[in-house]
């Protein structure tokens, strides 16, 4: 794996060609500019923010621009290391926290399907693509432990976010490969205590889980917007127990000029 780095005007990454999103971002210089557009927005200079799923930190590079305290957590080891050296290019590190770990409801260790799952061809891997064996309505397919013989690399170790009793957080990114529930129930305090907005990747249409994650939320009175851009698999969520949720709304609606967005009923 030789690595290359690219300076753009969104900063410097480091970044494996043969990965999925450091091949895009080496062509384009961007990674999901439709999220970009609108963080930045909701962002505030003394924010604290969570990427959970970060990978090779594009959008953890970017809240450490905008925000006060941001927490990364990304799992797999050699996207972890592409995390930390572009934390360092960029100038981050007192701003920037990376952990080596996923995010669920219990400390434990978990083991990713196989990154051979992920070929999309020409030697491109997606390896933001990865999830847990045995969490995947198409369980008789290449997500189960049948089909994934272990390896020592592919076991990671999770945690819940409440164990690290951070205080304040004003958004949560989540990008965590159908571990999105886990994820949040992990969070449960940090949650209640703040009603961050939450930016979730989600298909509840094809997924099972998604549509117990959206329902988990609703039942905190979240308000689901998702985003008519591409797949259409990312959500933003508002709750009126933010004191700047108006402001946010206020945010969605003129963002949803240049990049549409709509309110998600379910």
């Amino acid at each position: 794996m030789e690595l290359q780095t690219i300076k753009t005007h969104n900063g410097s990454f480091c970044v494996n060609p043969q990965d999925l999103i450091g091949n895009y971002i080496l062509r384009t210089e961007v990674w999901e500019p439709h999220l970009e557009y609108l963080y930045s927005e909701l962002i505030e200079k003394g924010d604290t923010v969570i990427d959970a799923g970060a990978n090779l930190g594009y959008h953890s590079v970017k809240f450490g621009f905008k925000a006060k305290k941001v927490y990364s957590f990304e799992p797999q080891t050699k996207v972890y290391n592409l995390l930390c050296q572009n934390i360092s290019l960029n100038g981050l590190d007192n701003v920037v926290i990376p952990y080596k770990n996923g995010l669920g409801d219990r400390a434990e260790k978990q083991q990713l399907w196989s990154d051979k799952h992920e070929d999309f061809g020409n030697g491109i891997i997606n390896y933001g693509g990865r999830g847990i064996i045995d969490n995947h309505p198409d369980s008789a397919d290449k997500y189960n432990s049948e089909n994934n013989p272990y390896n020592e690399e592919d076991i990671i170790k999770i945690i819940p976010l409440d164990s690290l009793n951070i205080k304040e957080c004003h958004l949560i990114k989540i990008d965590v490969q159908g571990y999105e529930y886990q994820t949040l129930k992990g969070a449960e305090k940090l949650i209640k205590d703040n009603y961050p907005v939450i930016f979730l990747e989600s298909y509840p249409e094809s997924r099972v889980y998604d549509v117990k994650t959206l329902q988990y939320l609703k039942d905190l009175n979240y308000q689901i917007y998702r985003s008519q851009v591409g797949n259409k698999d990312d959500f933003v969520l508002l709750n009126p127990s933010n004191d700047r949720f108006e402001d946010h709304q206020d945010i969605i609606n003129i963002s949803s000029l240049k990049y549409p967005i709509e309110e998600y009923e379910g």
